[in-house]
């Protein structure tokens, strides 16, 4: 006795003693209509379902390959799969030393963009908005120039103790005081470094009043920055007129040649070694936090914790003061550095 059932458009047959038949054929119908007939012995012989046949052995001839295709080792974006975790070879190709240079991580002596532009000169921004005069700072830095800040009369009469600044940017309406006072002070002691005001005080009276008074320059608040990098550009060009050396004991270093002298002997700086050296010899005598060393010199605003500034030191120690009796760099514990002739 046999019993026909249909699932799924695969055909199976039941018999006695649970023999399974299994048929694909799927135009059958139900019921054992059309159903062929059974070979000779009474039973049927099994055939194999096409989704339960075993897949053919590779042929022979095929060998497995050790090695994994290029597409399999890149992800969508194109990084190898391989290199996540690793750091990239310091010189994967000796013959291009283009490659080598890209994989050659950044190191100390890797300058940033505008240290190199020494053409600008030395300004001193008083404004007592921090808003403004970080972007004065900001914008006059691209520019190429060494920027100071003040937001006082009395901050900035500490900034000029050390005649650094060659020129200067004034806010009038300080909080303690009246900042055309600082250029007048100035004027009066035979100081003729350019000046800009720089003022909400913008009335023609206001404005003659602080031609007057010894500023070379007047703008109104709000202002077109534009406008002001072209105006602190023109007085610039004022005050590279005269030769601006810097001079502590032995050593001198002449600002627009870029070029420093030891004893007579001409030393070879890199370009962050000279901004250093400048920042330093401008203020002779006084001592430099790291903090004021790295804004100034790297423009970072933040303590990085590294050993940036301590590395540079002693750069310009071994070219400065190596071989020379008396040390001219000299470090303050817990404080900072100076530049300064000690008898």
């Amino acid at each position: 006795m046999c019993f026909l059932a249909v699932s799924e458009g695969v055909q199976f047959s039941v018999s006695r003693g649970d023999q399974f038949c299994v048929s694909a054929d799927t135009s059958r119908a139900a019921g054992g209509l059309g159903q062929a007939p059974a070979p000779a012995g009474g039973r049927r012989k099994p055939r194999a379902s096409p989704r339960h046949r075993p897949e053919p052995a590779p042929p022979q001839a095929a060998v497995r390959s050790t090695e994994r295709p290029a597409a399999a080792t890149r992800r969508r974006d194109g990084v190898p799969r391989r290199s996540r975790g690793r750091r990239p070879s310091a010189a994967t190709d000796p013959a291009d030393p283009a490659a080598a240079g890209a994989q050659r991580p950044a190191g100390p002596r890797d300058s940033v963009a505008r240290a190199g532009r020494e053409a600008g000169v030395h300004i001193l921004v008083v404004d007592d908005e921090p808003r403004v005069a970080d972007l004065l700072r900001r914008a006059l830095a691209e520019e190429g120039h060494h920027v100071d800040v003040a937001g006082t009369l009395a901050e900035a009469r500490a900034a000029l103790e050390g005649h650094g600044a060659e020129v200067l940017v004034v806010d009038r309406m300080l909080p303690d005081g009246d900042g055309l006072s600082l250029i007048q002070a100035l004027r009066a002691r035979g100081d003729g470094r350019p000046a800009l005001v720089l003022s909400a005080r913008d009335r023609v009276d206001e404005r003659v009043a602080g031609l007057h008074g010894g500023a070379d320059d007047y703008l109104g608040k709000p202002f077109a920055l534009e406008e002001l990098l072209a105006r602190v550009e023109a007085l610039g060009r004022r005050s590279v007129g005269a030769e601006r050396r810097l001079v502590v004991g032995d050593l001198v270093l002449d600002v627009d040649a870029a070029r420093v002298w030891r004893a007579g002997v001409e030393l070879r700086l890199t370009a962050l070694e000279f901004r250093l050296l400048r920042h330093l010899m401008e203020r002779a005598g006084r001592v430099v936090s790291k903090t004021r060393l790295l804004e100034a010199v790297w423009d970072l605003h933040h303590d990085p914790g590294t050993n940036l500034v301590e590395v540079y030191i002693s750069y310009l120690r071994a070219k400065v003061d190596r071989g020379h009796g008396a040390p001219l760099i000299h470090t303050v514990r817990g404080m900072g550095y100076c530049v300064e002739a000690r008898g």
